[in-house]
């Protein structure tokens, strides 16, 4: 059977860059001098750009992907395939999922899945489906089902401005934490954006996160899979990105770490000075 997946942005995946995964861009407004501009995450804007920006002062906010965009690319492949998964954001953090629900009603052979993170999640949830074996949507439903235990991303931030800015966090905890100086741990799963810890104390990052993936996901300690460890590559002297990063390889003690940024789309709400511990278990 001959089967397609569809992700959006919010992936890391670039369109191209894997046989048979079509990729649509969210969609990111920038608000310059009152004046506000729809781009397309990955075409009309690059993530690094947008974090310079934001540190000038910019405003930039997301949205789900043009519906027009997915309509339009099921109508183009859809009598290609067998089959079409599509791999959406978590509906929690965006209303992506709901959309495709929508669209993909006029289609009797796309289904629609919601996804535990994002970012490298899902890119580790496409290369497993692709090793499938007579993949089909029964298969992949219950890949879906069976990958909640198994996945978890968590983002640790220095400053929480542009969560309270976007919505994320309310502005009293914002303010506590900025006094406070503290580093703030957050994840992004289904649930959505959630606060999950703090901490004054750098070395204490790993003791903190550890204790959160064993209560979420099936990790015991010694059953990692894959581990990505997300940075912005911006630093501004704010942010000791490098010492974080060291402490939690040593943490984890995992020799097989894959480096990534998080998608824009994710940046947005966290900002330029972050560190991101995606993980996938046995």
């Amino acid at each position: 059977m001959k089967y397609a997946i569809i992700v959006d942005s919010s992936s890391g995946i670039k369109n191209g860059e894997l046989q048979d995964v079509f990729v649509i861009p969210m969609v990111i407004a920038r608000t310059t001098k009152n004046k506000t501009n729809t781009l397309r995450d990955g075409v009309d804007i690059k993530t690094a750009d947008m974090l310079h920006q934001m540190i000038s002062g910019e405003n930039y906010k997301t949205a789900s992907p043009i519906m027009g965009d997915c309509v339009e690319l099921l109508n183009k492949i859809e009598k290609s395939y067998d089959e079409i998964y599509i791999l959406s954001i978590p509906s929690c953090i965006s209303g992506t999922f709901n959309q495709w629900k929508l669209v993909s009603n006029d289609f009797d052979n796309v289904f629609v899945y919601n996804t535990p993170g994002v970012g490298n999640i899902i890119r580790w949830m496409v290369e497993d489906i692709k090793k499938i074996k007579d993949v089909d949507n029964k298969l992949v439903s219950k890949y879906i089902n069976d990958s909640f235990d198994k996945n978890k991303i968590c983002v640790v931030l220095n400053d929480v401005k542009y969560l309270v800015k976007g919505g994320r966090l309310n502005s009293l905890k914002g303010f506590l934490a900025t006094m406070l100086k503290f580093k703030v741990i957050v994840e992004l799963s289904n649930s959505g954006v959630q606060l999950v810890g703090k901490t004054n104390k750098i070395n204490a990052i790993g003791d903190i996160v550890d204790p959160l993936l064993s209560k979420t996901i099936k990790y015991n300690g010694n059953n990692i899979n894959k581990l990505c460890i997300f940075t912005s590559g911006i630093d501004g002297g704010k942010f000791n990105v490098d010492e974080i990063k060291n402490i939690i390889i040593k943490h984890f003690s995992f020799k097989d770490v894959t480096f990534a940024e998080l998608p824009s789309v994710i940046a947005v709400h966290v900002g330029p000075n972050y560190i991101g511990i995606a993980m996938q278990t046995k």
